[in-house]
Formats: C-alpha cells, sequence, structure tokens
C-alpha cells in the first residue's frame, strides 16, 4: 500500500506518479462516476435513496500475457461473428433463454423488448456489436 491507503501500481512499468497525482486521478475517477451516475447502492443502505458509492474500476490496464493476448486477437473475426448470429438468431435466443426467463425477471423483461423490437421490425440500417471482456485464468 501506498502511504495514502492506496493500493501499489508497482506492476506498471515506467509509471511517474507522485502518490499526490494518483490521490488525484482515483479524486477525479470517483467524481466522474458520481456525476455520470456510475454508481451503486450497497446493500446495506438499499432503503435510502441519498445514498451511492462508485461502481468497481480500474484507472490502469491489467497485465495480460503477449500469448493469450495474440490467441484471443486471432479467434476475434470467429467469436464475433457467432456472437452477430446469436443475437439475429430470434428463435434460438427465445429458446435458449426460456428456462431463465422462468426465474430471471431482469432477463425475462429484456426478452420482452426482444420480441417487441422483432415484432415491429428493426429499422436501423447498422448494427453495433460490443463484445465482452476476455478473463485469464493462469
Amino acid at each position: 500500500m501506498a502511504s495514502n491507503g492506496l493500493k501499489s501500481i508497482a506492476y506498471i512499468e515506467n509509471l511517474s506518479l507522485e502518490d499526490s497525482e494518483l490521490t488525484e486521478l482515483c479524486e477525479q475517477a470517483m467524481d466522474w462516476s458520481h456525476t455520470h451516475g456510475f454508481v451503486l447502492r450497497p446493500d446495506e443502505y438499499k432503503d435510502r435513496s441519498d445514498y451511492a458509492q462508485f461502481c468497481p474500476m480500474t484507472l490502469f490496464p491489467s497485465p495480460f500475457p503477449r500469448q493469450l493476448f495474440e490467441e484471443a486477437t486471432n479467434v476475434q473475426k470467429l467469436s464475433s461473428e457467432l456472437y452477430f448470429k446469436v443475437a439475429y438468431d430470434f428463435e434460438f435466443l427465445l429458446e435458449s433463454l426460456a428456462p431463465v426467463i422462468e426465474t430471471d425477471e431482469f432477463t425475462r423483461k429484456m426478452v420482452d423488448i426482444y420480441k417487441t423490437v422483432h415484432k415491429e421490425g428493426i429499422r436501423q440500417k447498422f448494427s453495433l456489436l460490443l463484445q465482452g471482456q476476455i478473463i485469464c485464468r493462469e
């Protein structure tokens, strides 16, 4: 831990930040989170609307083994194509999510929206595909 109570960031090579600069960066990130709604209400304050804390985040990239990065890059196009095909396969998605929507209200609401959009027809000419995170376990 640094003297200001922040976790050490020694894993980042050639980082030339003083403790005061790191503290300022953290404070700016927390302020940004509150200003832009990147917050959550902890369970112990679930009945209070006047309390929120910023969501967990990282300020610096996490180290990632080069070989695994290259493997992920090599399958990127195929995985993107798979995500695209799944996202536009109406029947497959409904069938796959059927057991989930029986108990998960959030997913059920998302499926209801998906059904409405499918029924009305997609009017946009373009689609944006966002991929999830790649997690490395060594």
